[in-house]
């Protein structure tokens, strides 16, 4: 393969460049791509091998703070994917391998508190599903398996005491305390 690279470039209609990156001889993204808006700040950034994205792509706010951090490899999400608050907080994290959700996937109010954890395991909510109150405390537990609710659906008042239950069984509700 010939390793040579060529600049690519395009503009917006006001002159400023809307896209840059590089093409291999294949007329394939090559290296990294950057993206801007109108006014010139940076929209996006993207590594790319052979056409494919390839390491950490970031998109930005227009203040320039990160708004997302998506980990690839060969074109798929594997890594952590960060979503940020326009202050810098993060809003949500989560684990993929081989592009489908897996692991803990944790979502964050404004201030940084913990308002929903779900486990997934290739790409199917599998594990507990955990909701939580903004002073922190559990509002709902839910287990799944397999993507379908299966077991007891517990809810909680903001003290932390069981309010209701709920009995499921491969995504059918059977009994309701």
């Amino acid at each position: 393969m010939n390793n040579e690279l060529t600049p690519y470039i395009e503009y917006h209609p006001n002159g400023n460049v809307r896209v840059k990156g590089q093409l291999n001889s294949k007329e394939q993204e090559e290296g990294i791509w950057e993206w801007f808006s109108e006014n010139g700040n940076i929209q996006s950034r993207t590594p790319y091998k052979e056409g494919k994205e390839n390491g950490i792509v970031e998109w930005f706010y227009e203040n320039g703070n990160i708004e997302r951090r998506i980990p690839y490899k060969d074109g798929k999400e594997d890594g952590i994917v960060e979503v940020f608050y326009e202050n810098g907080n993060i809003q949500i994290r989560t684990p993929y391998k081989n592009g489908m959700e897996d692991g803990i996937k944790e979502v964050f109010d404004l201030n940084g508190n913990i308002r929903r954890r779900t486990t997934f395991k290739e790409g199917d909510w599998d594990g507990i599903e955990e909701w939580f109150y903004p002073n922190g405390n559990i509002r709902s537990r839910i287990p799944y398996k397999e993507g379908k609710k299966d077991g007891i659906h517990e809810w909680f008042d903001e003290w932390g005491n069981i309010t209701t239950t709920t009995l499921w069984k491969d995504g059918e509700i059977i009994e309701e305390n």
